[in-house]
């Protein structure tokens, strides 16, 4: 069976959005972010605490190697096989210390919705999508250009940014 890229994005996109749905955030508090930068890796990034201590996990696909199995050469390799998606899965525990920059970011937000169109435009980027709350009542912020006053945000996510790249 021949897999295109658009099935390749699709498959490894349903499954980081699979793995959110394997972690439980029952009783603690959580951060999720769903990262797709245009042409880099795509990564889910789930944090939970509660008192002390902290889980993460963590799902990369590798965009990137995947990406070079569809060249012309390269791509004769996988003739009459289907190209699954590479996807590298990691989880640890910690104390909350190693996320209290994350938690102090999250206290101090505060965003509007967002009801008027922005006045510029993004060809390229990255899309994000950041559910953050405590057990089943939580807030979902999704964005490809980010408004102004969401400033708060992004700085939220380089925050998780930053954690998942100590973590990889």
């Amino acid at each position: 069976m021949k897999t295109d890229w658009e099935d390749l994005c699709y498959v490894a996109k349903q499954q980081l959005q699979a793995t959110s749905r394997v972690v439980s955030h029952s009783g603690m508090s959580f951060i999720t972010l769903f990262h797709e930068p245009s042409f880099d890796n795509h990564s889910f990034l789930n944090i939970t605490w509660k008192d002390a201590l902290v889980t993460w996990h963590l799902s990369i696909w590798d965009r990137v190697a995947d990406s070079v199995k569809f060249k012309p050469i390269e791509n004769l390799k996988y003739i009459g096989q289907e190209i699954i998606p590479t996807i590298l899965h990691t989880k640890g525990s910690g104390h909350i210390q190693s996320v209290q920059a994350i938690i102090s970011a999250i206290a101090h937000l505060s965003i509007s919705p967002r009801i008027a169109p922005l006045a510029r435009f993004t060809l390229d980027g990255s899309y994000y999508t950041l559910p953050l709350g405590v057990d089943d009542l939580h807030t979902t912020y999704s964005w490809h250009t980010e408004p102004e006053e969401w400033q708060g945000l992004v700085d939220l996510v380089d925050l998780l940014l930053q954690f998942q790249e100590e973590l990889s």
